[in-house]
């Protein structure tokens, strides 16, 4: 959305945002963790909003790209005027990822009580690309796996998705009780469970089995209460107590051996990021309030929210000993692990432990003043002996506090002009927690990497005003011009400021120091309202400053080498690793075009019309990935009481390779500075054609049938979108470009081929 995406967009369910993503970029380019923000049950929703371009007054910190808010259904979206109950289910499958979909709900409104419950579960597979079912694949990836073809379906080369079978359940329920005309209080609950099961054929090391376990259980809840009284200057007042739980768990398992499965494989690695979110919102609004000779509505609102931050990790490589942790004989114990499979370690070890080996920092030996001799790793630091047991953390819990408070005010001046004015103004304030937990790094870097942790300052806080400001002018009749101005920004999140990592030569490093990105927003738009139709054309500019951007650097140490000429020592550069840190760049900006028109008849027939063109860059001279390429939509539909239907169409042009530049690092560890460059991305997506068809049959007020045919012409195609996260060096999904090799990786990213989906439902 206008270039950015993510935590550069605020996304809201009832009021209360999203969790904010955690995936150390490095590791996410492996697939090591999934990052998802964590959202809602789609079925759940009543409405969603989508609003473009900076809006922080609306929505606060994320909001530079835009916002999108989501309202879950209420009590009135299955209960008839003139009822008391209603019901409603809805059967759906999808073959795009054989998805089978399952939704049941009720809900009640009797002498002024309402409720409802919905039920919703999901059981399917991966995205198809274009080759699933054109071709077949290899029953298993591994060791001595004997295959011509086998780059094409194993490792970095792979061309079809990896395996995934996923589970979700998703439950809605709402209590809610009416004072008279006035006033309304209400409960509410929601929960999701999301499983995945990944088996990552894509996965190039060692060509191993890997299995993956992602699972993203969340809830939901809190209480509020409306007041909308009809006989005073407040149009309606609002307070809500909110209360969200995310945990994002991510378990890793590989097998070397053939014919192996999930239940055979070895526990390789675990991530556990828990967040938790408590929050108190108030917001009123007034009506229209006659002041001299023009019409004003005022908004006001404010709030505190309260965001608690976990993390925990475990990877089987930190330590020596693998699965378990051995005592001897009279005193073993093995590791076990909690509900979510991740290892805990409960060895008791009585009395003190002393250091059996002085020399050095590591040993596989420690000793207790009884005599038992314990097989563990450990190391000493500060005077204070640490086993490593495997399990570790990217950065100290984290408690952040919110504050914000904003007013806006809507003014109708006369019959043809109108204004909105608006400020409101933000506190974050990060608090560290003390941890006794150890940094994630191997041998002697351990040390380093655990004191950066420990020592990070304990407190950082971020503060931002925001304004809008805007004139609506209606030239004639239902025909409208309208300038806008909107400011955003979006403080660090916690990967970009306090993580800390290393694995082998990559260091992943903190910047307390990054400050908040700002977004500044203008628009112009002129639209128009007429019998048969409608349209809009907007133009829009957005300059971005202190954008927070990935930096990667080479680590560069002065060697005592011989010179083959000479046969004398010298010293000189040599690459020993790669330094990984989010920093601040000057600005980015984004400007662009779009169209939206629609045209109908009273006979029911309509068509419509969309196109969009953004163009985007950083000050450094790389691109926003975010800005897709020039698209166009049209179609036509016919719709009545009892049919509807549309054909639609959708064109999106090539990537320009000068739209798609980044910084390539060459990390091959070379004896000598390599130059970090400016490249085009290897990958780029080709101009594409597709064409849908959909329809719903209305066979009764009670039955709807709906059915749609997808890529009609069985296009092979990639958007820009599914390729824009991939890296040739060490990326997500392990996408390579092999020379001279049909199985280059990029075919997994190739959208459906021809698909179809099909729902019933049944309303009453």
């Amino acid at each position: 959305m206008r270039g950015v995406d993510k935590d550069r967009v605020s996304v809201k369910v009832d009021g209360i945002e999203a969790a904010q993503s955690f995936a150390p970029t490095f590791h996410q380019k492996q697939g090591f963790i999934s990052g998802a923000r964590g959202g809602t049950e789609i079925e759940n929703l009543s409405n969603i909003h989508i609003y473009k371009g900076a809006n922080s007054l609306n929505s606060g910190n994320g909001a530079l790209g835009g916002a999108v808010f989501m309202q879950t259904k209420s009590a009135h979206d299955f209960v008839e005027s003139g009822k008391t109950t209603g019901f409603y289910s809805k059967t759906a499958y999808s073959s795009k990822n054989s998805e089978f979909r399952q939704v049941l709900g009720s809900g009640f409104i009797y002498n002024g009580f309402e409720g409802l419950f919905q039920y919703t579960r999901r059981v399917g597979s991966e995205l198809k690309s274009y080759y699933n079912g054109k071709i077949d694949d290899l029953d298993i990836c591994g060791k001595d796996i004997a295959n011509k073809d086998y780059n094409k379906y194993c490792g970095a080369g792979r061309i079809l998705p990896d395996p995934t079978s996923y589970r979700t359940k998703s439950y809605l329920t709402k209590f809610g009780y009416r004072f008279g005309d006035d006033s309304f209080i209400n409960l509410f609950y929601e929960k999701q469970s999301i499983d995945s099961s990944i088996e990552e054929k894509s996965f190039p090391a060692s060509r191993n089995q890997t299995f993956t376990i992602d699972k993203t259980p969340y809830k939901r809840y809190g209480i509020s209460y409306e007041y909308m009284p009809s006989d005073s200057f407040l149009e309606e007042l609002k307070v809500q107590f909110s209360k969200q739980a995310i945990n994002q768990i991510y378990n890793q398992n590989s097998c070397v051996f053939r014919n192996c499965n999930n239940q055979d494989s070895k526990f390789e690695r675990s991530t556990n990021i828990k967040q938790d979110k408590s929050q108190i919102d108030l917001n009123l609004n007034t009506i229209d309030l006659p002041i001299v000779s023009s019409y004003h509505s005022f908004y006001f609102g404010l709030g505190f929210g309260r965001d608690n931050f976990k993390n925990s990790g475990f990877w089987s490589e930190l330590i020596k000993n693998k699965r378990e942790i051995c005592l001897d004989d009279a005193n073993g114990k093995k590791l076990i692990k909690d509900e979510n499979g991740i290892p805990i370690l409960v060895p008791s070890i009585k009395g003190k432990l002393g250091i059996k080996k002085t020399t050095g920092w590591f040993s596989k030996e420690l000793f207790t003043l009884d005599g038992k001799i314990l097989k563990l790793p450990w190391f000493a630091m500060d005077g204070k002996v640490y086993v490593l047991d495997g399990n570790f953390i990217y950065t100290r819990p984290i408690r952040t506090d919110n504050y914000y408070i904003y007013l806006k005010e809507y003014i109708q001046l006369n019959d043809r002009l109108s204004g909105i004015l608006g400020i409101r103004y933000d506190k974050i304030k990060h608090n560290l927690k003390a941890s006794s937990k150890l940094g994630a790094a191997t041998g002697e870097l351990a040390k380093d990497t655990t004191k950066s942790i420990w020592n990070m300052q304990d407190h950082k806080v971020y503060s931002n005003f925001s304004y809008n400001a805007g004139l609506k002018y209606e030239i004639f009749d239902d025909t409208f011009l309208e300038y806008s101005f909107n400011t955003a920004f979006r403080a660090p999140k916690i990967q970009e400021s306090f993580v800390e990592f290393i694995q082998g030569t990559k260091h992943f490093k903190s910047n307390f120091d990054l400050k908040t990105e700002k977004a500044f927003n203008h628009e112009i738009e002129l639209s128009s309202d007429f019998k048969y139709g409608a349209f809009s054309l907007l133009a829009f500019y957005t300059k971005y400053k202190n954008f927070i951007d990935y930096s990667v650097s080479n680590i560069v140490e002065k060697v005592e080498e011989l010179d083959p000429n000479t046969w004398e020592t010298v010293w000189r550069d040599k690459v020993v690793g790669t330094r990984y840190q989010y920093q601040n760049i000057n600005s980015a900006h984004i400007k662009g075009l779009e169209l939206n028109a629609r045209i109908g008849t009273e006979d029911g027939l309509f068509g419509v019309f969309m196109a969009s063109y953004q163009k985007g860059s950083k000050n450094d001279g790389s691109s926003l990935m975010g800005v897709s390429p020039l698209a166009f939509a049209a179609g036509v539909g016919y719709n009545d009481r009892q049919f509807s239907i549309l054909l639609s169409a959708k064109y999106q042009k090539s990537k320009n390779p000068k739209d798609a530049m980044y910084f390539l690092n060459d990390n091959s560890g070379v004896s000598k500075k390599e130059d970090i460059k400016l490249e085009s991305y290897p990958i780029l997506s080709n101009s594409f054609l597709v064409f849908d068809f959909m329809a719903e049959y209305r066979v009764s007020d009670n039955f709807k049938l709906n059915a749609g045919i997808f890529n009609i012409f069985d296009k092979k195609y990639i958007t820009w979108d599914s390729i824009r996260e991939v890296k040739e060096n060490g990326s997500m999904s392990f996408i390579t470009k092999q020379e001279n090799h049909e199985g280059s990786g990029w075919q997994r990213l190739t959208s459906p081929g021809r698909n179809f989906a099909l729902s019933f439902e049944v309303k009453f």
